[in-house]
């Protein structure tokens, strides 16, 4: 797994320190960190996807949430038209994953952490996807209201659940941390990644609830099975993640 989305993370600039975090979640810092033999060579040539033709013809997500404020600057382009979602890990962007119809890569030499949304101070829910475009999907899907979100992989990194710990441990009293994976032994799994990340962290006053879509597989199906252009996308619901 390697996604969350959740509370402030600060500008999407790589040269710049974010500001500390409002809503108690760890600040991810923009730090020099080395992608390939070049540090941030190729994602700094990258510029933001408010509008992308592969996710929202091919994966039905609507521009509206590409260019949403939770998530501006967490999804870019690159010079083959693919979508990339950046990694993060406690120093900054750690590399990046990239999705393309018939291809998915990670960038060479990079390393897994976990794709974040943009947070707000207040956020007390965190939501954990299988992947960054699943938690794009979820939030596309009526039943889904998580505050904030992070992206991980289908087969989590060694690092990825140390990360979750982090994060839902300073979480505001109370809060929410949401598994939404898909509905299959495979993402019950990653569900539980999830779950003991939450007990490691030593929090009981956190919530844990598990998300899966209905009748079908992935978020994906499900989104894809609304007619098109009756997406619920729902800017009014205060979400990161």
């Amino acid at each position: 797994m390697s996604y969350i989305e959740r509370g402030t993370v600060g500008p999407a600039s790589l040269k710049e320190p974010c500001p500390s975090d409002a809503c108690g979640f760890p600040t991810i810092r923009a730090g020099h960190v080395s992608i390939g033999s070049t540090p941030n060579a190729e994602y700094a040539k990258m510029r933001d996807a408010r509008r992308h033709p592969y996710l929202e013809n091919e994966r039905g997500i609507p521009c509206e949430l590409l260019g949403h404020p939770r998530f501006l600057g967490r999804t870019r382009t690159d010079r083959h038209g693919a979508a990339i979602f950046p990694h993060f890990d406690a120093d900054g962007l750690c590399g990046y994953e990239i999705k393309n119809k018939g291809f998915t890569g990670f960038a060479s030499g990079g390393t897994k952490g976990l794709w974040s949304s943009h947070a707000e101070a207040g956020d007390n829910r965190a939501c954990s996807a299988r992947a960054p475009l699943m938690h794009c999907l979820t939030r596309c899907c009526p039943r889904m209201s998580a505050r904030a979100a992070r992206r991980s992989a289908s087969k989590p990194s060694p690092l990825q659940p140390e990360l979750i710990r982090a994060t839902v441990a300073v979480m505001p009293a109370s809060s929410t941390v949401i598994a939404a994976m898909d509905a299959d032994a495979d993402g019950r799994k990653l569900a539980e990644v999830v779950h003991e990340a939450l007990r490691r962290a030593g929090r009981a006053d956190l919530r844990f609830e598990m998300q899966e879509p209905k009748g079908v597989k992935d978020w994906n199906d499900e989104l894809r099975a609304k007619p098109r252009g009756s997406v619920p996308w729902r800017p009014d619901v205060p979400s990161v993640a």
